[in-house]
């Protein structure tokens, strides 16, 4: 059995396993463009105990332990874990510095419903009578897992242009009124997380060209604003990783597949391939 030391983040503390051979053949099976899927299933099956429940971590949470466990099982402090041969990036230029999940100061006094601490607000139409009032927050698994189903599963088929249909999805399931949480949303639509996301994806696309790109710019700057652990952007395929040099020079997009963690183990199960 191979010793993985704890993912510990600013909210988490979790305890790490290896994977079984059971977990290999599941996730072998699991076709790789639904990647935020099999993040999930590889999550479940390395995480043996959390102080923060696995459908509370974000998205960048969840990437922080795959990369964790990636580095802990296939390389050690003798070895640098070059993640692109040509640039010779490492896994460490893809970890922001710094850069956490806030959390809240001791305050016995805090009330028990509070607000995210991580949001970003948006106002659209501020010169009008009547703004929108707006906030982005972040995607937990089961949002980012929809998304994911929601754009390709072909729902969306006004836009041909492949990151601007993850973008608008991403927006969609992202974006709410403020004050109003994705739990309370969805009990307020009375529909599942994938019709939520439809739903407002046609909302927006029957916007005026103006407003759209007016959100659209909103949503991209609140993308920056909530970046913790690790950079997320979208690419042609789904969510990548961003890194940076210490210099600022830029680095290659990473999308980090969740059979990364499989090994050579896997050679002999099934795999599809994306």
């Amino acid at each position: 059995m191979r010793f993985i030391p704890k993912l510990v983040t600013s909210r988490i503390t979790a305890s790490i396993k290896e994977l079984s051979i059971g977990s290999i053949i599941d996730l072998c099976n699991t076709p790789t463009e639904y990647n935020e899927l099999g993040i999930s299933k590889t999550i479940a099956a390395i995480v043996e105990e959390t102080n923060l429940p696995l459908e509370q971590w974000t998205a960048q949470e969840r990437y922080a332990a795959m990369l964790h466990y990636y580095y802990c099982v296939y390389f050690d402090s003798r070895h640098t874990a070059v993640l692109d041969e040509e640039t010779g990036a490492v896994i460490d230029d893809y970890f922001l510095e710094n850069k956490d999940y806030p959390v809240p100061k001791s305050n016995k006094f805090a009330q028990p419903h509070q607000e995210p601490l991580l949001k970003y607000d948006i106002v659209l139409d501020k010169d009008s009578e009547q703004p929108d009032f707006l906030w982005m927050l972040p995607l937990t698994g089961e949002w980012i897992e929809a998304v994911e189903r929601v754009v390709l599963g072909g729902y969306i088929k006004q836009i041909s242009d492949n990151v601007e249909i993850w973008r608008l999805v991403t927006a969609s399931a992202q974006i709410l009124p403020r004050g109003i949480t994705h739990e309370e949303a969805i009990k307020l639509a009375g529909v599942s997380i994938d019709k939520f996301i439809c739903d407002n994806a046609n909302l927006i696309l029957a916007m005026k060209s103006s407003d759209y790109e007016e959100l659209m710019r909103a949503f991209d700057k609140g993308t920056e604003a909530l970046d913790h652990i690790v950079t997320l952007r979208l690419s042609t395929s789904g969510f990548c990783l961003e890194g940076r040099k210490g210099g600022g020079d830029a680095l290659p997009s990473l999308r980090f597949l969740f059979n990364a963690l499989l090994g050579i183990r896997a050679l002999g199960f099934r795999q599809r391939s994306a």
